[in-house]
Formats: structure tokens, sequence, C-alpha cells
């Protein structure tokens, strides 16, 4: 039946090339192989695509030279399909895989890097120093060196820096984070790490953190923080924004305070926002009136 099958792939009708493959699948015996790797080459590239599916789904680490023919392909596609391949060679697939992770095209480098990662643990160290932000978030993510990941913490793309954290989350290791440092580098990253180390801080009793985060290059980072406060110092620092001209600031601080207690002073201020032009900030302070005039009547 194989050889039947196998026969028919050269056959002049095209529907019976068809029928052939289909069958040769279905038969599922790797000995058809070399024919589809053949069919690489068919000018009708819905054989090509077949060819691509039968080399998943048959080779393995006896077919280390099909593999090598595919690394050297001047064909992107085919360089691609050997890195997804090369690792079913184990050990012996680290040579092509090295030689792809400087391959010219990106994603035939990520995608070696990706197959080499996930068995050859020293190659971490060196994948953490790509140039590639893509290779390296890969290399932290298989890396268990506390060292290693407290230093991609210093990378200087977020995603890197991102799945360093994670990765030290996941295996146990405490995060060391200095407040007044992020305080001085804006980023929505660094805002809502400060939110979560500062949920249970009194910051406004500690005056060289208070100072940093006043002093923010970041105009989000004190309303952020300032949501979940209450007490008499952090609702002089929300009147303090609200007489502000920053309308995303305004806005941002009238938005967190529905459904909690406000102070007189701040109620005062209300007031004239619901007059203001910007038509945000005049429905917020209004929304906010009645939020606070709906609370007292329940009171």
């Amino acid at each position: 039946m194989l050889r039947i099958e196998l026969d028919r792939l050269g056959h002049k009708d095209v529907r019976q090339r068809r029928i052939a493959l289909r069958r040769l699948f279905d038969i599922d015996n790797p000995a058809a192989l070399p024919a589809f790797i053949e069919l690489l080459e068919d000018p009708d590239e819905w054989f090509q695509g077949k060819a691509v599916d039968a080399l998943r789904r048959w080779v393995d680490d006896s077919n280390r030279t099909v593999i090598l023919q595919l690394s050297s392909s001047a064909d992107v596609k085919r360089r691609m399909l050997s890195a997804e391949l090369a690792p079913r060679l184990g050990s012996s697939g680290l040579d092509i895989l090295g030689v792809l992770c400087g391959d010219a095209d990106a994603t035939v480098r990520r995608d070696a890097w990706r197959g080499r990662l996930k068995f050859d643990a020293g190659s971490i160290p060196v994948g953490v120093e790509d140039e590639d932000h893509i290779v390296r978030r890969m290399a932290v993510e298989r890396s268990g060196d506390e060292t290693l990941l407290r230093g991609a913490l210093d990378d200087a793309h977020s995603r890197v820096v991102a799945a360093a954290e994670r990765r030290l989350s996941t295996l146990g290791f405490e995060m060391e984070i200095d407040p007044i440092a992020l305080c001085s580098e804006p980023s929505a990253k660094n805002r809502k790490m400060l939110s979560e180390v500062l949920e249970e801080v009194d910051w406004a009793a500690q005056a060289p953190l208070l100072d940093a985060i006043e002093s923010s290059p970041d105009s989000m980072l004190l309303p952020r923080l300032l949501r979940s406060k209450r007490g008499s110092a952090y609702d002089d620092m929300r009147l303090s924004l609200l007489c502000g001209e920053d309308a995303m600031v305004i806005s941002r601080v009238l938005e967190h305070l529905h459904g909690r207690p406000v102070s007189i002073e701040i109620q005062s201020r209300l007031a004239d926002l619901s007059a203001a032009e910007d038509p945000l900030i005049r429905q917020a302070a209004a929304s906010l009136l009645d939020d606070v005039a709906a609370l007292e009547a329940d009171a």
C-alpha cells in the first residue's frame, strides 16, 4: 500500500497526487518522509505545505541531515522549520541551533533561541546578553539564577524587567525595591509597583519618600498612590491636586473619591470644579457632588 501511494505521488493528474498524499498521511509511516522532502521543491505551494506538515510529523533524531539541509537553505521559512525541528536531535542539534541563533533574519534567530533555551541551560547567560530584547526575555524566563535575574532588573527593555520580576517572584526570591529611586523614573510599571509596595505604608509621614513622590516627574504617580489612602494629610494632598491645572490629574482624583467620605474642604472645591470650562472635569465634579449627597442622605 505504501509503495503504491508513493508511486502515485508522481502521477500526471494532480487529483491523483493529492489523493495519494492524503492516503500517505492516513498510513502514517515515516518511511514516506524522503518523498515528502522532495515535495519541498514542488512548484505547487499546496504540496510544499504538505511536505512541511510531513516533516513536522515524522522527523526525529535520525534525520539530522534533513534538518541540517533546511538550516542552510536560502529560504527563511525552511530555516525557521529547521530551528523548530533541531531540538528533536537533543544535544547533537546544538550546533545547528547555534548557527541559527546568529541568522540574519530576526524570526529565525528567535525561533532558534527558543529551541536552544529549552534544553541547554548553559546558553541562558549568553541569551541574557543578546541584543534582541525578545531573546533576553526568553532567557530570563528559563533562568533560576538569582544573581542573573536581579541583573536583568536593570535591563533597558521593560518586558525583560517584567519577566525578571515574575521569575524572581515565582522562585520565591524577595524583591529588593527602592521606592525613592522608582519615583524618579516615570512609567506605568513603576507606578503600579509603587502602589503595591506602599499599599500599607503611611508614606505621608516619611519625609524623604514624600518628597520623592511629590517631586516625581510622573504627574500621575501621586493621584495613583492617593487612591487607597485616608486621613487628613492625604486629603490635603488631594485638595492641592484639585486646585492645580492638570485636567487629567484632577479627573483621576475625582474618580478615586467616588464612594468614600469627602472632606468639607474638598466639597467646597467641588462646587468650583462643577462649573469648570473642561466638560470632563465639570461632569466628574458634578457626579461626585451627587455621590456625596447620596451618601449623606443614607447616613
